[in-house]
C-alpha cells in the first residue's frame, strides 16, 4: 500500500480534532532533533510503503492541548507490521498525591 506521510498526519490530526496551530514540537524528544510545521510539511510530503523506507520510529508531534502523536507498529494478519500514527491524550492533571513508588504491584493506583 502506498502512503503519504503528510496526508496520513493530517488525517489523524482531523480524526482527533488537532490543529496545526496547536503543534508545539515535532521531532525526537529523546535526542533533540526537531523541525517546524512548515518544514515538516515539505519533508513529509513523500510517498512510501510499509516496507521501505520506514518513517523514523522516534518521530513525535506534541500539541499544546496535551495530545501527542507517536509512530506505532500495528501487526497485520500476515505477521508483518503496518506503521502509522497513534494519537494519545495525556492526562497530566494532579488528582492524588503519590505516597509510595514500590510494592508488589506495578501500578501507582494500587499502591497509593
Amino acid at each position: 500500500m502506498i502512503l503519504n506521510l503528510l496526508n496520513e498526519t493530517l488525517q489523524i490530526m482531523r480524526m482527533n480534532g488537532l490543529k496545526e496551530e496547536d503543534i508545539i514540537f515535532i521531532g525526537s524528544d529523546r535526542l533533540g532533533y526537531y523541525c517546524e510545521w512548515d518544514e515538516f510539511k515539505v519533508l513529509a510530503d513523500i510517498e512510501y510503503d510499509n516496507l521501505t523506507p520506514q518513517v523514523c520510529w522516534d518521530l513525535i508531534i506534541k500539541f499544546s492541548n496535551q495530545f501527542i502523536m507517536v509512530r506505532n507498529v500495528f501487526n497485520n494478519l500476515h505477521g508483518g507490521g503496518l506503521h502509522g500514527w497513534r494519537a494519545i491524550r495525556l492526562n497530566c492533571s494532579k488528582k492524588t498525591k503519590i505516597v509510595s513508588l514500590f510494592g508488589i504491584d506495578d501500578q501507582l493506583s494500587t499502591l497509593n
